[in-house]
């Protein structure tokens, strides 16, 4: 891939940058600037077997950063195998309170943090909607001056179906996105469109209540959610890791 990449470090040499989700570890290489590679593993894939296989795979590593909020057991994990494969400490990024123009009121996960610096360099002095659709739905309400405002945690649309799935007795777990919100003629149909239909509406409504705000989109699902935002909308798929080189340089 040569997608140019304005926030990756200039350093010379190939970095690893990874984001460990509570689902997925999502990881890129980035060299000059641009990024040449990337990929994901499941969580609950045998890292301790695939992580040494994959970095092998991607030539010399000078150095390596991270955002995780899967857990201390997975940061040690991937501690160990960087150090041993690449022979370098890999660097964890931890919320600030404050940096450059962005103030929070209280510690946001680190996730989150990320995400919102990545929005504010994209589009400084504007207020923003920063919303992150992965396995949970969070959404931060960023000022133009860079004050967080406050924010909101909801489930993921995956985590609706499988809370449909594991709560009623007779709907089944449906995992493929829809491409509509018209009413749904199936029970499939009817679980995935209602699920986009509430994602959607929540978005919209808070996009409502800040009328001269920009929804920086992110996450696996943004995709799916983009074409129902009727606000202006900026689709960034991986937020998390653009802030990276803002936080760990």
């Amino acid at each position: 891939m040569n997608q140019q990449k304005d926030n990756c470090s200039l350093a010379e040499g190939k970095i690893l940058e990874l984001d460990a989700g509570n689902t997925r570890l999502k990881w890129r290489v980035v060299e000059g600037g641009q990024l040449v590679d990337a990929g994901y593993l499941i969580n609950t894939d045998n890292w301790q077997r695939k992580l040494p296989i994959l970095i092998d795979g991607l030539g010399k590593i000078v150095s390596a950063r991270a955002s995780l909020v899967s857990g201390e057991e997975k940061k040690a994990l991937l501690t160990t195998v960087i150090r041993d494969q690449c022979g370098i400490d890999i660097r964890f990024a931890s919320t600030c309170q404050s940096m450059g123009n962005i103030t929070l009121p209280y510690n946001l996960g680190v996730d989150r943090w990320l995400a919102i610096l990545a929005a504010e360099r994209k589009h400084p002095n504007q207020m923003k909607l920063v919303v992150d659709c992965g396995t949970a739905l969070t959404l931060d309400v960023v000022a133009a001056n860079g004050h967080h405002l406050g924010g909101y945690i909801a489930p993921g649309l995956g985590l609706m179906a499988q809370a449909l799935h594991a709560n009623t007795a007779d709907l089944m777990l449906v995992e493929k996105r829809t491409d509509s919100d018209a009413l749904g003629k199936t029970t499939a149909d009817c679980i995935s469109r209602g699920n986009l239909a509430m994602t959607t509406a929540f978005v919209c409504t808070q996009a409502q209540k800040y009328s001269n705000a920009l929804v920086c989109l992110s996450g696996g699902d943004g995709e799916y959610i983009k074409p129902f935002i009727t606000s202006p909308v900026d689709y960034q798929p991986d937020l998390v890791m653009d802030g990276l080189a803002l936080a760990l340089p």
